[in-house]
């Protein structure tokens, strides 16, 4: 059960390092994040595909949490 109550700070922690480490770039250029993601080498299958992963992620992990 400690890992179940460290796992949520261990992840707020890296994602503040993150932003930290990137220089609040995706908060600062939203457009310059969201223009590389339509036209930067991503094309519509490779944003298909990752929502498509995406999801099958989450759909699973509500089902566990459900479970659970």
């Amino acid at each position: 059960m400690f890992i179940a109550k460290l796992l949520p700070l261990v992840i707020f922690f890296l994602g503040l390092f993150l932003l930290v480490k990137l220089r609040f770039f995706f908060i600062l250029h939203p457009r310059r994040v969201l223009k590389c993601l339509k036209t930067g080498g991503l094309g519509r299958q490779d944003i298909a595909s990752f929502l498509l992963a995406l999801g099958g992620t989450l759909g699973v992990g509500n089902i566990v949490g459900v479970a659970a």
